[in-house]
Formats: structure tokens, C-alpha cells, sequence
């Protein structure tokens, strides 16, 4: 699957590479894997949000979106930081 990153995904993935440069490689290898993922069933869904997935990588949490053999970020949060629900 490809992976498209819009400037907003882009910058938070930024956003977490200044305050934590591990974890940011974190997030990236763990949204590279789930491109190489052969089984799109077993993704988590968002609630509420039909077409839209969650990852974690705790303490973040990958949203996104699948189309065809598209992955699209929608947006990166480190859910530590964010009391009030997505």
C-alpha cells in the first residue's frame, strides 16, 4: 500500500520529532509496517467514524484513512497531551 502524507500529518509527525525523536521513529516505522500489512480486516476502526482507522503507538495514536491501496494520515496526537475526545 502507498502512503500519502498531508502537510497537516507531515507536521505533527514534526510536532513529535521535537519533543521526542525516538518515539516520532517510532510512529513512522510502525505506519511503514502498517502499509506492508497484508490483512486490512484487522484494522481498528475510529468510533463513530465509519472510514476512518486508528493505530496506536503508545502514547500516540496514528489516525487514517484506507482507499484502494491507499493509506492516507489524517493525523498524529500524543494522546497524552488531548483530554477532550477527536
Amino acid at each position: 500500500m502507498l502512503v500519502e502524507w498531508p502537510a497537516e500529518a507531515l507536521a505533527d509527525l514534526a510536532a513529535a520529532a521535537d519533543f521526542a525523536p525516538r518515539q516520532a521513529l517510532r510512529v513512522y516505522a510502525a505506519i511503514e509496517a502498517l502499509a506492508e500489512q497484508p490483512f486490512p480486516w484487522m484494522y481498528r476502526g475510529v468510533e463513530g467514524r465509519a472510514d476512518e482507522h486508528v493505530l496506536s503507538v503508545p502514547p500516540h495514536a496514528v489516525f487514517y484513512t484506507i482507499n484502494g491501496d491507499r493509506i492516507r494520515i489524517l493525523a498524529i496526537a500524543d494522546t497524552r497531551r488531548r483530554r477532550e475526545p477527536w
